[in-house]
């Protein structure tokens, strides 16, 4: 199916995919600086069950002037990473 581009940012290296998704994991955070599409950043978390199965995930995306790729990884990230704590937390301990 090959790496189609969708904007100039796109990754469509294989290799260089596999690096970022590599990073993806140790940072526990996606960002996405205008690889879908031209002046829009975002950022995503996934939500996990107490198997490190993916329930679902956690996002914030917006205009790339006011989404700068310093805060997304420092302020934003950190925001998400911390909702995303209290989704699983409830996860792990519901009552039914």
């Amino acid at each position: 199916h090959g790496l189609p581009r969708a904007s100039p940012h796109t990754i469509t290296d294989r290799t260089e995919l596999f690096e970022e998704l590599s990073e993806i994991r140790s940072q526990g955070f996606a960002t996405n600086l205008e690889e879908s599409i031209e002046g829009i950043h975002g950022i995503a978390v996934p939500v996990l069950d107490n198997d490190d199965s993916v329930l679902g995930g956690i996002s914030l995306a917006g205009p790339s002037k006011r989404l700068n790729p310093q805060k997304m990884t420092g302020a934003y990230a950190d925001l998400l990473l911390e909702a995303r704590n209290v989704v699983e937390l409830n996860v792990q301990h519901r009552d039914f």
